[in-house]
């Protein structure tokens, strides 16, 4: 019977597109309407259902890009700000109930630089804009492995294909927490899709992005590197444009906030000393040499850097 419903469905996609919409309606409804319900009515239980849902993954995003320049992002502060706009309040470890997970900034300190333009704008029209890009973009990355493997489908197909990629459940979580990790995924298979095509110094650019997620860029850069050593020509490639670009992404977020040091890619150690912590609050306002030029701008050339000479910020 199942062999039977198979073999149909693979014969005529216009009723497996019937069925993957059948389907994809359920997941949508189960996930907004006894789901998402069901947890909102559990944070509300606990006291932590007074903050940002809808979109919490890029508020952290947001909240940070707000203070760029100004604080460190990784500072327990900034936490506390953070878990504040999500949850209503602060967590306390000591509380029954509170989560272990502190909310930390998760993402290198170079993403607030790029989406920094967002932090000018209220975050409930963010959070609608950002879900508004991701859902093309969720359904363009299911495309573009298509393209990577060079596999030629009907519309039908390819309709399919997005549709169940949309609906399930992990990308209903991203787009509602709008998660970058569904831009990274956009990013990766962006990166093959170009790579199919040979246009390395954009696949090199295109992998540098996907360093937003270092956890998940880390596998695909390894096997790129395992890949390209048997081509001298792709080998070039991923020395010349691809690693460095993704390297300097890195360099720069470091020159910009060098007290974070490590915590530029995103490792967020909170065991700073308390002359680290001042230093994280050095805007550049409080220093002499401006930020006319932002691309050569290095802390130590500072001449008077008051919060770390221990002078009050008032």
């Amino acid at each position: 019977m199942a062999n039977s419903l198979a073999t149909k469905l693979l014969r005529n996609p216009s009723l497996a597109l019937m069925f993957a919409i059948a389907g994809a309606a359920s997941m949508a409804y189960y996930h907004q309407g006894l789901f998402i319900p069901k947890a909102n009515a559990m944070l509300a239980a606990r006291g932590l259902a007074n903050g940002y849902s809808f979109g919490n993954d890029f508020y952290q995003v947001w909240l940070t890009s707000r203070a760029l320049f100004a604080q460190n992002p990784y500072s327990p502060e900034m936490t506390k700000e953070i878990q504040i706009g999500l949850y209503g309040r602060a967590l306390d470890p000591n509380r029954s109930g509170d989560f272990v997970d502190q909310r930390v900034f998760p993402y290198p300190a170079f993403t607030d630089l790029l989406f920094w333009p967002t932090s000018r704008f209220a975050f409930p029209a963010v959070r609608i804009a950002v879900l508004i890009v991701l859902l093309p973009l969720t359904s363009a990355s299911a495309m573009l492995w298509l393209n990577a493997m060079n596999w030629s489908l009907q519309w039908r197909w390819v309709a399919l294909i997005a549709l169940l990629t949309l609906s399930s459940y992990s990308a209903l979580e991203g787009l509602y927490a709008a998660q970058l990790g569904l831009l990274v995924a956009f990013l990766l298979a962006a990166t093959f899709a170009t790579l199919n095509r040979e246009r390395f110094l954009l696949a090199g650019l295109l992998l540098a992005l996907t360093m937003m997620k270092p956890q998940v860029a880390f596998l695909p850069v390894i096997y790129l590197v395992l890949w390209a050593s048997s081509d001298l020509r792709k080998l070039d490639w991923i020395c010349r444009d691809g690693i460095p670009a993704a390297c300097e992404f890195a360099r720069r977020a470091t020159r910009l906030d060098p007290v974070m040091g490590p915590n530029s890619l995103g490792v967020p150690a909170l065991h700073h000393s308390s002359a680290d912590r001042r230093c994280a609050h050095v805007s550049f306002a409080e220093c002499d040499c401006g930020v006319s030029n932002l691309r050569s701008f290095n802390f130590r050339d500072c001449p008077r850097p008051r919060a770390c000479l221990g002078e009050s910020r008032g």
